[in-house]
């Protein structure tokens, strides 16, 4: 619980670690993020929790996610624009990584995953919230 929230500014949860009951207007069906999704002002930044080196970036112009390795760790940013970075890029806590993406609905969020190798891991439980 000592690493920075990955996104600047106020920001909500609004989706938690694990299995969700069930996906507004989709009946019974059930979702496993795998990490926790943060509700953003526009113009929010993704920054990294951990020094670390980028992975690689992914996606499209409109919707980019981007992986940092830090050590046998992985952070998993997704739903970004702007990307700051490039892949082989060295990061500390608190860089820039990009811009979190409003939507057509204008919602602004980011869904943050941390991995230990391909095992998904609790973010709650590592940043400071």
């Amino acid at each position: 619980g000592r690493l920075p929230v990955p996104v600047t500014g106020p920001y909500r949860m609004i989706n938690s670690y694990g299995l969700q009951k069930a996906v507004a207007g989709k009946g019974n069906v059930s979702i496993d993020l795998g990490g926790i999704t943060f509700a953003c002002k526009k113009g929010a930044k993704a920054r990294a929790i951990f020094q670390g080196e980028v992975m690689g970036v992914y996606g499209d112009h409109e919707y980019v996610f981007l992986l940092v390795r830090h050590g046998t760790y992985i952070t998993v940013y997704s739903k970004l624009k702007n990307v700051r970075v490039n892949k082989g890029d060295k990061v500390k806590a608190g860089d820039t990584l990009a811009e979190i993406a409003t939507d057509a609905d204008g919602d602004t969020s980011m869904l943050f995953q941390i991995r230990n190798g391909k095992t998904k891991l609790n973010p709650k439980s590592w940043l400071k919230l």
